[in-house]
């Protein structure tokens, strides 16, 4: 199902530090949250701020494929995952994270 209205051009973001507990579980710290517009003027639009206070949870895999991650997080949320090889897409996810760097 594609976004409607402005949800098609205004997106949530959040970035996050991942770290290894064990084999089927891994450790969040939510470090920045926002928004992020479209391109205007050859400049991306994010409004991303550091949280305050610290956020912890922690993902549970439940199934792991070569192309597929389900995983149940901490406060009961289920995420299904899809991997993709784009090179494109990788690289503009280093560029965007590289801007929010502190």
């Amino acid at each position: 199902m594609k976004p409607k209205g402005i949800n098609k051009i205004i997106g949530s973001a959040i970035l996050a530090n991942l770290n290894k507990i064990n084999t089927t579980r891994i450790g969040v710290i939510f470090k920045k949250a926002g928004l992020i517009g479209p391109e205007v003027a050859n400049y991306k639009i994010k409004g991303l701020i550091n949280l305050k206070k610290e956020q912890k949870g922690w993902l549970d895999i439940t199934y792991l494929s070569d192309r597929i991650r389900i995983c149940r997080g901490d406060k009961g949320t289920l995420f299904i995952l899809l991997k993709k090889n784009n090179k494109e897409l990788f690289n503009d996810f280093i560029s965007f994270n590289k801007s929010f760097k502190s």
